[in-house]
């Protein structure tokens, strides 16, 4: 696989607010200081963009941007999605095109800059658990008799 640029030169998009799940009133965040670039969402943001209509004034912002279609397989490359941004309960009031790629373990987004308040890309919420904390893991180890213990301890 060639070196894809993108996937080693992004910005973070990390803030806790951020989350489709955070529902505070008091806030009117927007992405209009995002210079056009790639991106990647992580920490309590969410694992990637929001993928199903955010309810509004959720995300820290009024209307709360999320991908409209699926997220990309790695052999698609750089893909164009529709951005979603929910305003008076329509969940594609506004809309952008930006690029998505699949960098194997985690998505980039390439956002163009945008100059009207208050749209806020929003990520799932969702932070996958620290390696090692998995509530689900299956070893399966090797059958043990005793004449194979014999071989370690001789």
């Amino acid at each position: 696989m060639k070196s894809l640029v993108e996937c080693y030169q992004y910005t973070f998009l990390n803030e806790s607010n951020r989350a489709k799940t955070y529902n505070i009133n008091t806030t009117n965040l927007c992405d209009s200081a995002l210079s056009t670039g790639w991106y990647r969402f992580g920490g309590k943001a969410g694992s990637q963009m929001a993928d199903s209509c955010v309810s509004m004034y959720h995300c820290g912002t009024d209307a709360p941007g999320w991908l409209s279609g699926t997220h990309p397989a790695v052999a698609d490359g750089a893909v164009q999605r529709k951005v979603c941004f929910n305003w008076i309960n329509r969940c594609c009031f506004f809309s952008t095109y930006i690029s998505v790629r699949n960098c194997g373990g985690f998505y980039v987004y390439k956002y163009m800059q945008q100059n009207t308040c208050y749209l806020r890309y929003c990520g799932n919420g969702f932070v996958p658990s620290a390696p090692g904390r998995s509530t689900h893991i299956r070893v399966t180890l090797p059958k043990i008799t005793c004449q194979s213990m014999l071989k370690y301890i001789s």
